[in-house]
């Protein structure tokens, strides 16, 4: 690899593979946490006999502690190296789904479900972080795909795997699994910031940390891409994670189906996100994909919302070409990382994700006060009405329910056109 060289970097293939391989690993458990979700919620409804209220919330909870501790995260990776942060957080992130299995009182998986978003907040940033210093930079569109599309496609299939399982065995299992995951990193990941000095080197110092915060914040560009990435990969977690299942639901598919419709969207995500970045990697441009991508999303995801009914067929189809398109948000990365120094780039991914996670949950708030306000459709997603009982007016209120999310991609449509290609 000849890159490596060039640029300073002692470590061979294997190394930079196998630093970005384990990370990517942590990640996809971090997917299926957020996924598996909606796919559990009647099994932890069920289990602990709360109301969808009280779930959804401690749904939420992860939410929007995923999307603050990833700025977090970002920060201190460039301060104390991924592997200490990411290891430490893996453990957390085990305690905290042993923690929810363990009881159904509100207060104790409230706190369980924050422990979960906080731990697994560190994945992704992680994952991105190594792909960036490990590999050479005319690459980093193309590796951010990949760190996206492996977890998306595992994670769903995970989803339907687990569809009508009992939601403490699923978490159980993938809670050991966090914990195996974090003895990996204290072994393989290397603390380096590819200078080719040893795991023991300085990292940034905090008041340097701080000083590329400061930067980015007046630099127009990065802004436009944590836009970006909220309007696209924010509206993805939303609907995704959250509204994809009982819209389908309301359509008159049953739990698999449900589950098999939801599982397009992180499938068309995964391959659209690593094709949409080697393209642009090849093309060298950011722009002009990102500004067909977002436009492409927004008119498939109104097709979908504002045309129900269609064949099973061409629904899934147009799930699965709403999540390729939406895998444009990746190109958020490149888009920001190079406005910033090699020794912020932890900081800057963090900044990126955390304001697409805060989209997301905003988004989520605001489609879940209409939806719960709604005369038909509230009843419906509470429970007191059976699914015997779907009426038209509740696939109406639903439309309007979802209107905010496609605010959100139309604002992703308009900064795409402020995207600068000049470094």
């Amino acid at each position: 690899m000849p890159d490596h060289a060039e640029r300073g970097i002692t470590a061979s293939p294997f190394q930079s593979w196998t630093n970005w391989s384990v990370a990517t690993i942590y990640v996809v458990f971090s997917v299926f946490s957020v996924i598996s979700f909606a796919v559990l919620t009647n099994s932890i409804e069920e289990g602990t006999g709360l109301d969808n209220g009280v779930v959804s919330s401690i749904a939420s909870v992860y939410f929007f502690m995923y999307a603050f501790f990833q700025l977090i995260a970002g920060m201190l990776i460039d301060r104390l190296g991924p592997k200490w942060l990411l290891g430490s957080t893996a453990i957390m992130a085990t305690l905290g789904g042993f923690l929810f299995t363990a009881s159904n009182t509100p207060a104790v998986l409230y706190l369980a479900r924050g422990l979960m978003g906080t731990g697994l907040a560190s994945s992704f940033v992680g994952a991105l972080y190594l792909a960036r210093i490990w590999f050479p930079h005319d690459r980093f569109a193309f590796m951010s795909g990949l760190t996206q599309m492996i977890p998306n496609l595992f994670g769903a299939i995970g989803s339907v795997l687990i569809a009508g399982q009992d939601y403490v065995q699923v978490v159980f299992v993938s809670s050991i699994a966090n914990g195996v995951i974090a003895i990996l990193i204290f072994m393989l990941v290397k603390n380096r910031t590819g200078t080719g000095n040893s795991d023991d080197h300085a990292q940034s110092s905090m008041s340097q940390v701080l000083r590329s915060m400061y930067e980015m914040g007046r630099c127009p560009q990065i802004w436009i891409a944590s836009l970006y990435f909220a309007g696209t990969f924010g509206t993805f977690l939303a609907f995704a994670d959250f509204w994809n299942i009982p819209f389908q639901e309301v359509q008159g598919h049953d739990a698999k189906g449900q589950a098999l419709m939801n599982a397009a969207l992180p499938i068309g995500t995964a391959f659209g996100s690593v094709f949409i970045g080697w393209v642009s990697d090849r093309l060298r441009k950011i722009a002009q994909p990102s500004q067909l991508l977002a436009i492409l999303s927004a008119v498939i995801f109104a097709v979908l919302i504002f045309l129900p009914h269609l064949p099973t067929a061409v629904d899934i189809a147009l799930l699965l070409l709403l999540g390729f398109t939406l895998g444009s948000a990746i190109l958020a990365f490149p888009m920001a990382s190079r406005h910033v120094e090699t020794r912020a780039q932890g900081t800057v991914i963090g900044l990126v994700t955390t304001i697409g996670y805060l989209g997301a949950g905003l988004i989520n708030v605001a489609t879940n006060a209409i939806a719960n306000a709604a005369p038909e459709l509230g009843p419906f997603l509470s429970g007191e009405h059976p699914s015997e009982s779907i009426t038209p007016g509740i696939m109406q209120e639903f439309q309007v329910a979802f209107i905010p999310m496609l605010g959100l991609m139309l604002l992703a449509v308009a900064v795409s056109f402020l995207i600068n290609d000049k470094k």
